[in-house]
């Protein structure tokens, strides 16, 4: 199923198409600025989607359970992404962070199975909880120096990531922040670290 959205609309509001299970495919009217919370959670048929350059809120969980989502591509317009935008997009693979967006809230890409690298703009100064937790093919992330906190559980259980390092500008590393990442060999740890939280390497097997 194809749908269009028009150009007299401007919102599409939250639940708008929930769970329309066939639904693989639908073209964004550039009047479009804002996309409502769970507006496409569980179209488990859509496979690409472009979000116009007019749009500059994506809601919390908008994308969530779309299993077939391969690729998104964000617009520089975007300012703001919901908690858990695409949380178990799991057949994701590629992401395009623009320099608009300044925090990566909680349950962002949790469980996104299949994304194996992001590049953190430098625009952004905080990673919420559990924002990468679960992406067991993610092997490399840059982290720009910008950030000030990484949230607790934010790399766990990424399984396939071999490296990382924590800029200086962070201060904490939160409680299971890294736990479970088995084979993470490399960890640079500043000077600038105060505390160490609970279980934030747990289960690193070959750190």
């Amino acid at each position: 199923t194809h749908i269009t959205i028009p150009s007299s609309s401007t919102i599409i509001g939250k639940n708008a198409f929930d769970e329309c299970i066939e639904l693989a495919e639908i073209t964004i009217s550039p009047s479009v600025t804002t996309i409502g919370d769970y507006a496409f959670h569980a179209c488990f048929s859509l496979t690409h989607i472009i979000i116009p350059s007019s749009v500059t809120v994506i809601g919390s969980f908008s994308f969530k359970g779309c299993e077939k989502l391969r690729k998104i591509e964000i617009p520089s317009s975007v300012v703001s992404i919901g908690n858990g935008a695409f949380f178990n997009c799991c057949s994701l693979s590629q992401v395009f962070l623009p320099s608009s967006i300044k925090i990566i809230r909680n349950n962002t890409f949790l469980r996104c199975r299949s994304l194996i690298e992001i590049e953190i703009p430098s625009s952004v100064t905080k990673i919420e909880y559990s924002a990468f937790e679960g992406c067991i093919s993610l092997a490399k992330i840059s982290l720009p120096d910008s950030i000030v906190e990484i949230g607790e559980s934010c790399f766990k259980y990424c399984i396939a990531l071999t490296q990382i390092e924590i800029p200086s500008s962070v201060t904490v590393l939160n409680n299971n922040v890294l736990a479970g990442c088995k084979s993470l060999r490399e960890i640079n740890i500043s000077s600038a670290i105060t505390k160490i939280g609970k279980s934030a390497f747990k289960d690193c097997s070959t750190l």
